[in-house]
């Protein structure tokens, strides 16, 4: 293994599993090793650079996320008529509660951006997914 460890470091770091880095080796440098052995290896370098991650920390009402799109095609009962639908969904990330509305048009959302009306921008997500479906 160790005659094919910056290879190997380099297959790793474009992300190629260990199966197909066994499977390299074998084919095109006639590796004789075992698996295992390039599986341990990888694992001392998942374990060298661990995946970095951060905390993404917001007060209550700050962030939402927020997903708007095409819904299904229906047909009225009553008129026969095909109608397009859009869904709007929002969910507060601090609780979690979850706001959706479906409509018959599709909505340009207003600004999110600081108003004199909400200087803080503090808002409770329901009262501001029903005043953008209005």
């Amino acid at each position: 293994m160790l005659p094919f460890r910056d290879k190997v470091t380099a297959w790793w770091r474009e992300g190629i599993r260990g199966t197909v880095i066994h499977q390299a080796l074998v084919d095109t440098y006639g590796y004789a090793g075992s698996y295992s052995s390039i599986r341990r290896f990888l694992q001392q370098l998942k374990d060298a650079h661990p995946d970095v991650t951060t905390v993404l920390d917001f007060d209550p009402g700050d962030v939402a996320q927020v997903d708007f799109g095409r819904g299904p095609t229906i047909q009225d009962a009553f008129t026969d008529q095909t109608i397009a639908t859009w869904i709007f969904v929002t969910v507060n990330s601090g609780s979690r509660h979850q706001y959706g509305e479906s409509a018959q048009q599709p909505m340009a959302l207003p600004s999110h951006r600081a108003t004199p009306e909400t200087p803080n921008r503090h808002f409770h997500v329901a009262q501001l997914c029903r005043s953008w479906m209005a």
